[in-house]
C-alpha cells in the first residue's frame, strides 16, 4: 500500500539509487511471465497432440478386434498387429513429449515467483526509503518551525523587557 507523502515535504529531491535495478527486476518479471505462458502453451499443445493418437489407437484396436472376430485371417491379423504396434510407438512418443513438457511450467513458475519476490522486495525497499525521506523532511520542517517559534518567543520576551 502506497502512502502519500506529507504535503510540506518536497518530493522532487527524493532520489532512489536502486531504480535501475528495480526496472531490471520488472523486466525480468515480465520475461518470466512470458516464459511461463509459453511453457503452459507448449504443455497444452503436447497434451493435445497426445489426444489424437490415443483416439486413433482406440479406434484401430476396436476395428482390429471386430475384424478378428469376423474374419480370422492370420495375414490380416498380423498386418493389424503391426499397425497397432506402430500406433503404440506413436502414442509412447507423444506421452514422452507430454512428460518432458510437464516440468517446464513448474520451473517457469518457480522462476517467475523468484522474479516477483525480487520486484516486491525492491518496491518495499523504495517505499521504506520514501517513508524515511518523508519522516526526515517532516522532522526538518518541525525543527525549523520550533526554531522559528523559539526565536519569535525570545524577541517577544526581549521586547517586553525593553518596553516600559
Amino acid at each position: 500500500m502506497r502512502t502519500l507523502p506529507h504535503a510540506s515535504v518536497d518530493m522532487r529531491a527524493f532520489s532512489w539509487g536502486l531504480q535501475p535495478l528495480e526496472h531490471k527486476a520488472a523486466r525480468e518479471r515480465e520475461a518470466g511471465l512470458a516464459r511461463l505462458a509459453r511453457a503452459v502453451a507448449a504443455l497444452e499443445q503436447a497434451q493435445q497432440s497426445l489426444r489424437s493418437p490415443v483416439q486413433v489407437q482406440e479406434q484401430a484396436l476396436a476395428a482390429a478386434a471386430a475384424m478378428s472376430r469376423r474374419d480370422p485371417d492370420p495375414h490380416a491379423h498380423r498386418h493389424a498387429l503391426r499397425y497397432l504396434a506402430s500406433m503404440a510407438r506413436g502414442v509412447q512418443r507423444a506421452l514422452l513429449l507430454v512428460r518432458s513438457g510437464e516440468s517446464a511450467p513448474a520451473r517457469a513458475r518457480s522462476d517467475f515467483a523468484a522474479c516477483q519476490r525480487r520486484t516486491d522486495t525492491l518496491l518495499a525497499a523504495r517505499e521504506h526509503a520514501l517513508g524515511a525521506y518523508v519522516r526526515a523532511g517532516t522532522l526538518r520542517g518541525d525543527r525549523e518551525a520550533d526554531a522559528a517559534w523559539l526565536s519569535h518567543d525570545q524577541h517577544v520576551r526581549a521586547d517586553r523587557e525593553i518596553s516600559p
